[in-house]
């Protein structure tokens, strides 16, 4: 069986939340903004007769704050006795996590919803699906017992603690910005305590509020012969300004008024959201997926909601998706991955992200070849890498990763941002049919193909539809790729072979747009320069290495599998039916199926676990990369890989159950091992295109 010892982020959407937990012996818990996984003891379980069994989230039974502030030690009393992974059954899915031992049951419910346009959804609507809470139920079994069991749900490292007692409620926060309740009930006593520890509490016949203390927590006393089942609203509020830069609030302050408000509605409304995360979790279990790829795509969605945030800017929505712990904000090329779970969830916000671009972060550049840099062409329009960093926007036309002069990592992406901005666009487009947002947007479509072939080359006779000049931007260095961390395989732009096929795919895309808005030349140019590309990759392919070279026009001999990434637009345009029919696109298609086929082997591109190796040349491989291409490679190119596919699943799988169990999704893994960098990624949500084989 697979473990079940891994952290789990829990998270409302647009709120920049999580509640953590599932880590054996570490510790998570309760965070806003947090730059990776919270750091408080998490405390579920129950004490009776002298014994007190607990799940095992938590680094150290006792806090020792007591002892520090008084220099005494505890009297003793009932230890905490945590449940071995033996004795615990866990069922994760896409909007539950649920915890079961021999008494007592844990259910974590996160809906998975789709959160409608700010601007046409009805004020109630909105409110339910931002509501910044995830639903907990505890379920606790004394009906075999004689005595009262004392059941807790507590935090320790609880800062600015404050109780909550209103005619209805009972729990406790952290200053009004987290916390978390239950109703007050007639059948059995619940109560908030705030303590020097769990054990200090259970030592006391009546719990108390200690508010110098740092464990916090509710508990209720299960009378003998009694099974009860508790509802707990954990919430999050973070009121006021939200971000610097811009001025801007979270929207849910518009809808609730306090943490108190999101507590009571989450209360409130708790059949209806349970009822909802049942029919989330039903529909993944009847797709046609096996457990592993259930599993990583309810995995990637979790940790892909703690990293939104949906603010206001006046009467304006603000979208952004934080990039995990790396805390960039809307970072262009994940944007276009996260594409494909927005274009089935949440349409508006791609819309939302991509005129955020275009008003506030895009510029104007000059170009150069790499051998002559003081001598400048015309460039045109681009994009920033990000639009901010740690809630901080910066400066419209500027992001916070690229810089001048900086060679490899932190370098400028202007060509791929570029790229981005056209694939996006088009495929919002393609998949809503909103004309007005496309007559709108029609003369950045024209500024792009523009700026694009200047990339190529300054001489219209000499392009050949791929990116051959560095942005200005970049001063003395060259431009980078989204895989800035990998060696020149994917991490240089200029005659990259993976940004050459996404360039063959934007000038496919500006066709279709053009044409749509009766841009009849431009259409045709973008035609042409769409043709050059897939003849340029074509003709690159190596019959003695049996591939492309990662490197167009040099002596490269390194092999990738993301030279098929860009096959994914085109597809999902509506375009590869006929593009395989036709020549020059055929000859590329099937050049790229047999480089595709020809680098899938032990030792290149598969590591010895049957995990994929994004490049021959770099044990540094992205499962969110590895998951579109798989998709690409199944649904596109018609593998099919039998029972060895199976294998790939079972081993990207093991890179989160183990390979980053204690910090949630990473989305970088150096031979299926992490330093724990960037945790808490979203873009593994690329898995979604699963679902659509």
């Amino acid at each position: 069986m697979p473990t079940i010892d891994f952290h789990a982020q829990h998270s409302p959407a647009g709120a920049q939340a999580q509640f953590t937990i599932g880590k054996f012996s570490a510790r998570g818990g309760l965070g806003i903004g947090v730059a990776g996984i919270p750091q408080q003891d998490v405390f579920v379980g129950w004490s009776r007769g002298g014994v007190t069994r607990c799940l095992p989230f938590y680094a150290d039974a006792l806090s020792r704050q007591a002892e520090a502030f008084t220099q005494t030690q505890s009297a003793g009393g009932p230890k905490l006795q945590p449940y071995a992974e033996n004795e615990i059954r866990r069922a994760y899915s896409i909007a539950s996590d649920v915890w079961t031992t021999d008494v007592l049951k844990l259910e974590v419910f996160t809906p998975l919803v789709s959160v409608p346009d700010p601007d046409a959804a009805s004020f109630d609507d909105l409110a339910r699906a931002i509501r910044p809470s995830v639903s907990v139920r505890l379920t606790v079994d004394n009906s075999k017992s004689r005595e009262a069991m004392r059941a807790f749900f507590a935090l320790g490292n609880f800062p600015r603690y404050m109780s909550l007692r209103g005619a209805d409620l009972v729990g406790v926060s952290s200053a009004g910005e987290y916390g978390f309740a239950t109703r007050r009930r007639a059948d059995i006593a619940v109560r908030p305590f705030c303590e020097w520890g769990l054990q200090t509490m259970l030592e006391r016949p009546e719990p108390r509020e200690c508010w110098l203390a740092g464990t916090a927590g509710i508990c209720a006393d299960i009378p003998p012969g009694r099974t009860a089942a508790i509802d707990i609203a954990v919430g999050f509020y973070h009121a006021g300004r939200a971000t610097l830069g811009r001025d801007t609030v979270y929207m849910y302050t518009r809808h609730f008024g306090s943490l108190e408000d999101v507590l009571l509605a989450d209360l409130a409304d708790r059949e209806r959201t349970l009822a909802d995360c049942r029919s989330a979790d039903a529909r993944l279990r009847k797709a046609r997926l096996n457990d592993e790829q259930r599993f990583l795509i309810a995995h990637a969605v979790h940790s892909y909601f703690g990293n939104t945030q949906l603010l206001a800017e006046g009467r304006r929505p603000v979208w952004v998706v934080n990039e995990g712990s790396f805390m960039m904000m809307n970072t262009f090329d994940l944007t276009v991955d996260h594409l494909f779970f927005e274009m089935k969830l949440n349409t508006w916000t791609v819309r939302n992200e991509l005129d955020s671009f275009y008003e506030r972060y895009s510029y104007h550049d000059t170009v150069h070849f790499p051998d002559s840099p003081g001598v400048q062409h015309p460039g045109g329009i681009s994009f920033t890498h990000d639009m901010g960093v740690n809630n901080v926007f910066t400066p419209d036309g500027h992001s916070s990763y690229e810089a001048k002069d900086q060679p490899g990592c932190f370098s400028h992406m202007t060509h791929e941002e570029l790229v981005n901005w056209v694939l996006c666009g088009a495929d919002y487009w393609h998949g809503t049919g909103d004309g007005d947002w496309l007559t709108r947007r029609a003369g950045v479509f024209r500024e792009c193909l523009a700026s694009m072939q200047n990339r190529d080359h300054p001489d219209p006779a000499r392009r050949d539809g791929v990116m051959s000049l560095d942005s200005s931007r970049c001063g003395r260095e060259a431009e980078i790729t989204t895989y800035d961390s990998l060696d020149a395989s994917l991490g240089q732009a200029r005659d990259n072979l993976y940004l050459a096929v996404k360039c063959w795919a934007a000038y496919l895309a500006l066709e279709t747009v053009l044409a749509e808005m009766g841009y009849a030349d431009e259409a045709k140019s973008a035609r042409r320069s769409a043709e050059l590309a897939a003849r340029t990759v074509a003709a690159a392919y190596d019959r003695d290495l049996g591939y492309i070279p990662a490197i167009l026009n040099s002596d490269s001999r390194s092999a990738i599998i993301p030279a098929v990434e860009g096959l994914i637009f085109p597809h999902r345009l509506g375009l590869l039916d006929a593009l395989r029919k036709k020549q020059p696109h055929k000859k590329l298609i099937d050049t790229l199926r047999l480089h595709l086929g020809n680098i899938l082997k032990p030792g290149f591109c598969l590591f010895k676990d049957s995990s994929w190796k994004m490049s021959s040349t770099s044990i540094n491989s992205w499962p969110s990369k590895v998951f579109l291409c798989q998709h690409i490679a199944r649904e596109i190119l018609g593998f099919d890989f039998g029972e060895e596919q199976l294998k790939h699943d079972r081993a990207h799988a093991a890179w989160w159950r183990i390979g980053s169990a204690p910090y949630g999704v990473i989305d970088q893994f150096f031979e299926g091992k992490t330093s724990g960098g960037g945790c808490i990624y979203p873009r593994g949500v690329t898995n979604v295109l699963w679902l659509d084989e």
